[in-house]
């Protein structure tokens, strides 16, 4: 029993060695799986990362909203203090129009969320696509479902920050995707099958164009609250039409201003004295803006007094309009000049640019105002006058889109992809509701990703300058 005792306590010690050392074997095999995994993922994140974030196409969705913010401004900025010989504060409004783009709620940031959603959900839905969608459509259907659920999930919140700053701003950028969109699926059918498409894709440009001038030119007229505030204020400073003298139609449409009313005990109706006071404004015989004493509205009140003449009129209305859109598109397309493409370029094409954009402009007013002119003093004996005031101004809205004609074949699309969203706004209510919320984002979600999906598996089928800087963009 002594030995025994003698014994036991060395070979509790060596068992004890023992099982301390297998413990430590175990831990460094721990230690090493563990760092093993960590490099896998690292390396994995890695990928991830880069997959997601460091691709061209999250670099131009934030460099080309950026610079299209900061260098206007900064443009501006610098003429500015060169002109008011002021340099002090200079470095410091640069570098504020700078950061500004930066904030959480501004276009760039939301486009990076947007793409690095897409870039990230794409190869995703790729793989679990695989044993359903066969062939070359799969790289459409997943990149147009991860496009989907990009902007559900990215779209919501920029539309909500927005809104509390301008209802209009994510509105207007929807309609300009939704139009682009239907423009990009209709022209891949009709080059698939004319057959269902018969008309070509110029004429199509050409009669958009004149639904588009109606729709707007007549909302200008009649209803502007279908229209953005901000660009009813910039067709009222590009237009060489009196403000007083629209007001005096629409109120000639709305009924408010009337030929010969008849008495009531109500009284006359509420600006049935407007263009009476709009003669004595101009220092003229008020009884020309009488209609209790006209028949018919004389062309030289809705000339603005500047001529009798219906001919010397729309000559008139040409020549000024023409001069002050030569000099929105002189600066717009020195600026690119200058700017972007840094002098390369020949200055006799932008020279030619300017003039075609401006003769577009310009030749709008003075189709309507020949169309007005001519139906209100050659109409029919049927009808009264007040019908072929607003009828002539209608037809002529709509016949002022064959303007279109003197820009480029190339440049139409791009043009209209800035006219037709306005018009089409026009049919749709602009109240935030949580009802136009949803369609907003339904239209936004669809048509985004729509377009992306043909950036990324067929860029041909992307008409214009928009279309390529798209599918360059988001490749």
């Amino acid at each position: 029993m002594i030995q025994y005792s003698r014994l036991k306590p060395s070979k509790d010690l060596a068992s004890l060695k023992h099982e301390i050392k297998l413990l430590k074997q175990l831990l460094e095999k721990q230690i090493k799986t563990v760092y093993f995994l960590y490099k896998i993922g690292l390396r994995n994140l890695n990928k991830v990362l880069r997959l997601i974030f460091y691709q061209r196409s999250i670099a131009f969705a934030f460099l080309f909203p950026y610079l299209c913010e900061v260098l206007p401004k900064t443009f501006k900025a610098v003429v500015k203090s060169i002109l008011d010989l002021k340099f002090n504060d200079l470095p410091g409004k640069i570098l504020e129009i700078l950061k500004d783009p930066l904030e959480s709620d501004r276009l760039p940031i939301f486009m990076i969320k947007l793409i690095a959603t897409l870039n990230a959900l794409n190869p995703l839905l790729l793989k679990a696509l695989l044993p359903y969608v066969k062939g070359k459509h799969i790289q459409f259907v997943s990149t147009f479902l991860a496009g989907v659920i990009a902007s559900l999930l990215n779209f919501p919140f920029f539309q909500d920050v927005k809104i509390s700053q301008d209802r209009f701003y994510t509105f207007d950028w929807t309609l300009i995707l939704i139009v682009k969109a239907f423009d990009t699926v209709v022209t891949s059918l009709a080059s698939r099958d004319s057959t269902y498409f018969p008309i070509p894709s110029e004429y199509m440009d050409v009669l958009l164009a004149i639904v588009s001038s109606y729709l707007i030119t007549n909302s200008w007229y009649f209803h502007p609250e279908k229209l953005n505030p901000s660009y009813v204020s910039w067709v009222n400073k590009m237009s060489v039409v009196d403000r007083e003298v629209v007001e005096g139609m629409r109120y000639l449409n709305d009924g408010s201003l009337q030929y010969n009313p008849q008495d009531s005990e109500k009284g006359s109706p509420c600006h049935q004295d407007h263009f009476i006071n709009y003669a004595i404004k101009n220092n003229k015989n008020p009884e020309l803006g009488d209609l209790s004493k006209h028949e018919k509205l004389p062309c030289e009140v809705l000339h603005q007094f500047r001529t009798k003449s219906c001919r010397k009129n729309a000559m008139i209305a040409f020549v000024k309009q023409f001069k002050r859109t030569f000099k929105f598109y002189a600066y717009i397309n020195l600026f690119m000049y200058i700017v972007v493409k840094r002098f390369r370029g020949n200055i006799i094409n932008i020279l030619k640019k300017t003039i075609r954009s401006s003769l577009f402009i310009s030749s709008l007013t003075t189709i309507q105002w020949c169309f007005i002119c001519f139906i209100r003093n050659n109409h029919p004996i049927w009808k009264n006058q007040k019908f072929w005031d607003i009828f002539s101004a209608k037809i002529g809205a709509a016949f002022a889109g064959f303007g279109i004609l003197f820009e480029y074949p190339q440049r139409r699309n791009d043009l209209l992809i800035f006219v037709t969203p306005k018009a089409l706004g026009t049919f749709f209510n602009m109240e935030p509701t949580t009802l136009n919320k949803t369609l907003e984002v339904i239209g936004f979600s669809l048509s985004f990703a729509t377009l992306v999906a043909f950036a990324r598996s067929n860029p041909k089928r992307l008409r214009g300058l928009v279309g390529k800087g798209l599918s360059y963009m988001v490749k």
